[in-house]
């Protein structure tokens, strides 16, 4: 725990866009981002993994997307190979943009993490998120809960953590936003995939 504290403050002076609103793990590990003191072992199969799971439990035609927490942009990389993107919003910290960015350049649209309001109440056809609402603040999680997912058509969701929290936690509330909630173990770590969709 103190070894985190060290790090939560060490980012403090080193993040740009640190506003309270970022815990260590968001903030210095996963997602392969350059630098990381803790980079993840991400693959290019893994996001094969991810995107076969999309095609089995999601009915998606194109449109909209929003993507709180790209990484590398992998993912949506794959995304704008299979399906016709009309837009492409990402929320992230700003020190991780260059590594999506390298991937996406300007196909997508930039929301720095701390600007988050900006996308809150707007409609979007799908809403991605692999490995990262689990490590962001409770307030933060609440407020992607109350202010962006019930706008949004469709949602797909990749996440979890070991004591199962968490998952219970996104199960009740995809069943209090989508009929038609459903979830399954994705054999990844501790997590799980959940979807719901308005269509």
């Amino acid at each position: 725990m103190d070894n985190d504290r060290a790090e939560y403050e060490k980012l403090k002076y080193e993040t740009e866009d640190f506003e309270n609103h970022i815990t260590v793990h968001w903030g210095n590990r996963g997602a392969e981002h350059k630098g990381n003191k803790y980079p993840a072992t991400y693959s290019i199969d893994k996001e094969y993994k991810i995107l076969s799971f999309f095609k089995e439990m999601v009915k998606f035609d194109g449109g909209s997307v929003l993507e709180v927490g790209p990484g590398r942009g992998k993912f949506a990389n794959l995304l704008f190979e299979n399906y016709p993107i009309t837009s492409y919003t990402v929320l992230d910290l700003k020190k991780n943009f260059v590594d999506s960015e390298e991937l996406l350049g300007n196909k997508a649209i930039y929301v720095e993490s701390k600007d988050y309001e900006q996308v809150w109440n707007k409609p979007y056809d799908l809403f991605v998120s692999t490995f990262v609402i689990s490590e962001t603040p409770l307030y933060y999680k609440d407020n992607i809960y109350e202010h962006i997912i019930p706008n949004c058509k469709t949602v797909f969701i990749v996440d979890g953590d070991i004591n199962h929290d968490f998952n219970n936690e996104m199960i009740k509330m995809m069943q209090k936003n989508f009929s038609n909630a459903t979830y399954k173990d994705s054999g990844m770590h501790s997590s799980m995939v959940i979807t719901g969709s308005k269509l």
